[in-house]
């Protein structure tokens, strides 16, 4: 009788792997996991839906502390600083200046994430108020429960 775990679950001396067998096992936890998760969002997309949000009654922080907030996430982020100290050394022609080519290359990458990040919030905020709605949180929790039973279903399926 075969236990969990699959046809190359066995070492060269013909012990059993452990790795590949808690592999497996792990495999089908998530897919469980992943499948609850799907299931639960069809459920919850069942419901009919509530009444549309009230109008927020708080005015929103000003742009002096959304400066802050996202300077502070940056600032304490190492990860920032890792990709800057380690990718973008590596484009710096031989026989540049290291420091004033390293700012030009940062300087263009800035420049290149504030247009993303303008693009992506007016984008955000013309959508708002369809987000909103409870339709399209329905149809949101849909997809998403779709995708998560998809997803466990591959994870079942999946053979190294």
């Amino acid at each position: 009788m075969r236990r969990l775990g699959h046809r190359h679950s066995r070492r060269p001396d013909g012990r059993p792997d452990r790795i590949s067998t808690g592999v497996r096992q792990l495999r089908i936890c998530g897919a469980a996991y992943l499948a609850y998760l799907g299931a639960t969002a069809l459920w919850h997309s069942r419901r009919p839906a509530g009444p549309e949000p009230a109008e927020q009654t708080t005015t929103p922080a000003g742009r002096s502390s959304a400066f802050r907030t996202g300077m502070g996430t940056n600032v304490l982020n190492p990860k920032a600083g890792v990709f800057y100290m380690s990718l973008v050394p590596q484009f710096v022609p031989s026989g540049a200046p290291m420091i004033s080519t390293t700012l030009f290359f940062t300087a263009i990458d800035v420049i290149e994430l504030a247009a993303w990040y303008w693009i992506l919030s007016h984008a955000a905020s013309a959508l708002g108020t369809r987000i909103q709605r409870p339709v399209f949180r329905c149809r949101l929790e849909q997809l998403t429960g779709v995708a998560f039973l998809g997803f466990a279903a591959v994870l079942l399926t999946y053979r190294p």
